[in-house]
């Protein structure tokens, strides 16, 4: 029962995380509803956090390394890609999104790769948001990271750390 109450209450947080990255994202894009957004290794989320992005965009393409077309949102088209090698022309997408997946494409020259292949796509600029290490809860896993962290200091309580650029 205790464990159920602790993951009721990191899915809450995780909720709150990602809507405060869709926030941030709005604010910094500043876009119109004829735009086009790539979202590069997204999925709709736990409940669909990502639909009020979605539906912000006139055209949305999500490229992810396998296709799960049964996890798609309307009007979403799903292409099969890697983040480090887009299957695009340049400046092809207005925005570009990403969130939690840079993490996980390698190393640094993979990461670097990664970004690089984004801002290449990208007309107007691109949003990539990763996990902050310092935030005591493992993210992905839903497991204390405290031990992993020297101290846990005020500035874990940070739930969002983005790298975001502007061209």
């Amino acid at each position: 029962m205790l464990r159920q109450r602790l993951l009721a209450l990191l899915a809450q947080i995780h909720a709150c995380a990602r809507a405060r990255k869709i926030d941030l994202f709005f604010n910094f894009a500043m876009i119109n509803a004829a735009e086009k957004l790539l979202d590069v290794g997204g999925t709709p989320g736990f409940k669909a956090e990502f639909q009020r992005l979605y539906d912000s965009f006139a055209t949305v393409v999500r490229v992810n390394l396998r296709v799960d077309r049964s996890m798609s949102p309307r009007k979403v088209l799903w292409v099969a890609g890697d983040g480090r090698a887009l299957p695009f022309k340049s400046h092809s997408f207005d925005w570009v999104f990403s969130n939690a997946v840079i993490e996980h494409v390698g190393g640094l020259d993979r990461q670097e790769l990664f970004a690089s292949e984004s801002r290449r796509v990208a007309r107007k600029g691109y949003f990539v948001a990763t996990p902050n290490r310092r935030f005591p809860i493992e993210p992905h896993l839903s497991t204390s990271s405290c031990p992993r962290l020297p101290s846990v200091r005020s500035s874990a309580a940070r739930l969002v750390t983005c790298a975001s650029m502007r061209r």
